[in-house]
Order: structure tokens, then sequence, then C-alpha cells
């Protein structure tokens, strides 16, 4: 018994995982993934233009900001987009753009938040950088695609139902709960793999901030392969 549950478990980890090696972080809708000039054309389609002829960084409008976006690969694969406040700004003003960044991650339901803090009122921020060496920075991740307000998501949700039937589920719900709980452990880790994370960067004046964003797909970036 104890050897065909783990065959099934091994069956319904493999739909799940299957399923994540396509869920890729995404910007704007799409895939941080494919090769650079796939991903421009892909940008030029949201509105975005190219900084020059012929460059591979890109300007436009994004979450109400004027930006520039620059991408990065690993052996052809795009596996990051960096995504800058084109203007510099006070300190004042930077410290609203950041919060303000923190309340709309928080607050949209695609997203986990588990390092967002908001800076204090009161809070130097040129002092905690220059004198402590404080970095201003928040890590966001990804939901699946289909995890909307529902507890699992859906590909979780899919992949059991696919295994069992109806009755079955109803009538062992004790099991099926911790089948669940299984396959939800192993989506929160491929998770991590969808991280998005912001940062407050220091102007080339020493009163002057702007705020970077970062989509980064896990699975593309090196992880020292090459060594």
């Amino acid at each position: 018994m104890k050897r065909l549950c783990l065959i099934v478990f091994i069956i319904l980890s493999s739909s799940v995982i299957s399923f994540a090696q396509k869920d890729v972080t995404r910007f704007m809708g799409i895939p941080v993934d494919g090769s650079k000039s796939q991903m421009i054309r892909k940008l030029e389609a949201k509105g975005f233009e190219r900084l020059y002829y012929d460059s591979d960084a890109l300007t436009g409008e994004f979450n109400g900001r004027d930006v520039t976006i620059f991408i990065d690969t690993n052996k052809g694969k795009v596996s990051r987009l960096s995504v800058l406040y084109a203007s510099t700004v006070s300190e004042r003003i930077v410290k609203t753009l950041y919060n303000n960044l923190c309340n709309q991650f928080a607050s949209n339901n695609k997203y986990l938040c588990p390092t967002i803090e908001e800076i204090p009122d009161e809070e130097s921020i040129s002092y905690e950088m220059s004198v402590n060496g404080k970095e201003y920075t928040a890590i966001i991740l990804q939901k699946s695609e289909g995890w909307g307000d529902s507890e699992y998501p859906e590909n979780v949700v899919s992949a059991i139902k696919e295994k069992y039937s109806d009755d079955y589920i109803s009538s062992h719900p004790d099991e099926i709960k911790q089948e669940y709980n299984k396959l939800f452990d192993i989506e929160k880790e491929i998770t991590l793999n969808k991280m998005v994370w912001f940062t407050i960067v220091k102007g080339e004046y020493s009163n002057e901030y702007s705020i970077a964003i970062y989509y980064e797909n896990k699975y593309n970036i090196a992880n020292g392969e090459d060594l």
C-alpha cells in the first residue's frame, strides 16, 4: 500500500513540476524567457520603443512611470528584465514611490510578499545608505498561473482531480488533504523561481534616487555551471 501511495505521489508531483516548467516569471503578461530578440519584439508589441536604433534597451511607460528596460540573458535565454525608473527624485519622493510599490504588490493577489516592509516616515534614507550601508530591497514571488484566490493553485487541484475520482476525493478527505499539502510544498518551492524584487538606487548626485524593479527567471540564471 505504501509503495502504491509513493507511486501515485510521484505521478502527481510530475504533473505539477511539468506544469511549472512552463510557468515562469512574467512581465506585463510576457514570460521572462526565450531569446533577446523575441523579448524585444514582445515588448515593442506592448508599446515600448528601442532607446536608439538597434539598441537592446527599451523605453516606455510602466505602472505610471517612464522607465528604461534592460534585458539580461544566459546562454541565449532571457534571465532577467531590469526596469529602471527613468528620472531621479528626492529622498522624500523616492520613499513615497517605494512605499507605494510595497502596497501595490502586497494588495495584488498574483504575488506572495514575504519580505515587504515600508520605510518609516522618520527614517533618513541618505543616512542609512551612506553611513550604515543599508539597502532598501523588497522581494516578491509571483504565484503560479491559476492560483487566484483559491487555497491551492489550479495545477495542484488539476493534478489531484486527474488521479482521483470525485467520489474518492469526497470519501477520503484526510488522505486527499495530505496529498494537497505535499504538492503544495512542491509548488511553493517552484514559486521561489518566480522572483520579482525592487530596490532604491542611488543617483549620480548625493540627493537623487530612483527605483529599479527586477523580473527574474531563476531557471535561466547562471548557477555556476560554467565554473
